[in-house]
């Protein structure tokens, strides 16, 4: 990355899901897909009354039981403030930063909100009062 660019950017906020709910279904899952790949392919016993073939449960296993875990650990927002706009990445989606001039925003501004009460929640959102961009604060 060219070094003028990072001198530029006047705020940065990286956001991941690190939320405890969000892991125990993502772990509950994955646990169901281990223990069912464990069961068919490494013991020999069928998972289940109607059980997949082999190669499909390898297939199961290697996207559900890794990706998917995989997937949700390296996802991230990245909101940077720079001098020419804001730039928005949502990676591993997004390979590059999408810009939003300032000349395009309508208004911003830094303020205290119910993140919950008026957009349901963290991250990219749409609510009562346009699109916000948030934080979630632990």
């Amino acid at each position: 990355m060219d070094k003028n660019i990072i001198n530029n950017v006047n705020y940065r906020e990286v956001q991941q899901f690190r939320q405890i709910w969000i892991w125990f279904l993502i772990v509950l899952i994955a646990g169901i897909t281990w223990y069912g790949f464990f069961q068919q392919i490494i013991f020999r016993r069928p998972f289940g009354s109607n059980p997949a073939p082999d190669l499909v449960m390898w297939i199961i296993w290697i996207v559900v039981g890794i990706g998917f875990p995989l997937l949700f650990h390296a996802t991230r927002l990245i909101v940077e403030v720079r001098e020419d706009g804001v730039y928005i990445r949502f990676f591993p989606l997004h390979y590059r930063f999408h810009r939003i001039p300032f000349a395009e925003l309508k208004s911003y501004e830094v303020r205290n909100y119910s993140p919950i009460k008026e957009y349901g929640g963290w991250g990219i959102r749409y609510g009562v009062k346009g699109k916000a961009y948030m934080e979630n604060e632990y």
